[in-house]
């Protein structure tokens, strides 16, 4: 009965003319962070003592400093303004949190660095920068393609959140051993290795604090480590700063099946009995209206083996 109804839809596809894609095209969304870094905010001085006080009571990997460009952050990310920003990632954290402390831990990156993606996307897969970088952690072709992740017309893996992850925090444990810091390993991965290596050199400083008091780095990247810092300060006890708890999107749990042929997104989504926008969330990577033989599609938690048998029921070149 299941594959009868799939047969009869498949039909539909055929006469509308859209075997070979979907009327849903991904979504592709801009990177926040510009913006954020584009801007200047005011310093509470009532603030360093209260943020002081946290901060010694705080357990991080990642050193944690204080100062006048980090206080910046912190007062706006405690702003009406700011603190949609923060939650809006915060929220949407929910969906890989688990995913990506697990694979920070692995690598022997700090946790704190998940705020990277947050700031660098706010955990939106497909996220784009005008430099052209994408993804959650937001790869430029290049950068991807050193740590192994592929693009093509198909799919591109700097938008799939485990794939990116990986290479990300890869990048970053790389970053660190040439460095030997984790807040130049940061600004690194914003400006490049050689931009902050040459600045070292120029200075003769290997101080992050130092070179930015020198103006030896981009504006861009200048602000970059603070807001991650700041941002990861409040994050780690927003009711400290009188911020009301965020309620975390629920995690994605997902069965992964091989294609055996192309096969439509709209297809899968019919066998799944799902909205084609669910089957896209769940593979931001693919780019057009069909998984391509050999592609590792993830479905919906235990319902991997029901979708594979549906899709086996259609004969292969009508998929």
């Amino acid at each position: 009965q299941k594959a009868e109804v799939l047969m009869r839809r498949i039909h539909r596809y055929d006469l509308e003319s859209l075997d070979s894609g979907v009327a849903e095209s991904p979504v592709f969304v801009q990177s926040p962070l510009p913006a954020m870094l584009d801007m200047t905010f005011p310093i509470d001085p009532s603030m360093k003592d209260k943020v002081a006080a946290q901060l010694s009571a705080t357990s991080s990997q990642l050193p944690l400093t204080l100062n006048d460009a980090v206080l910046s952050y912190v007062n706006f990310f405690t702003s009406e303004r700011g603190r949609k920003v923060l939650y809006a990632g915060l929220k949407r954290s929910g969906r890989y949190r688990d995913m990506i402390t697990r694979i920070l831990d692995e690598e022997g990156v700090p946790r704190e660095l998940i705020h990277l993606a947050q700031a660098e996307s706010a955990f939106m897969p497909r996220a784009v920068s005008r430099a052209r970088a994408s993804g959650m952690w937001q790869f430029v072709r290049s950068r991807g393609q050193e740590y192994g992740l592929k693009a093509d017309r198909v799919s591109d893996e700097r938008l799939d959140p485990e794939k990116a992850t990986r290479a990300a925090a890869r990048h970053l444990h790389d970053l660190y051993k040439q460095l030997g810091d984790w807040h130049l390993a940061m600004a690194a991965y914003n400006c490049g290795p050689y931009c902050v290596e040459r600045a070292v050199q120029r200075t003769g400083y290997a101080d992050f604090w130092e070179l930015r008091s020198r103006n030896a780095l981009p504006r861009e990247t200048m602000n970059y480590v603070p807001a991650i810092l700041g941002m990861a300060i409040v994050a780690k006890n927003l009711a400290a700063y009188g911020l009301p708890p965020v309620e975390p999107d629920a995690p994605l749990e997902y069965d992964t099946i091989e294609m055996t042929a192309n096969t439509s997104l709209a297809l899968l989504a019919d066998a799944a009995d799902l909205p084609v926008s669910e089957i896209r969330d769940l593979n931001p990577s693919l780019l057009g209206g069909a998984a391509p033989a050999g592609y590792e599609v993830r479905v919906p938690r235990s319902s991997g083996g029901t979708v594979l048998a549906a899709l086996e029921s259609v004969p292969a070149d009508k998929r």
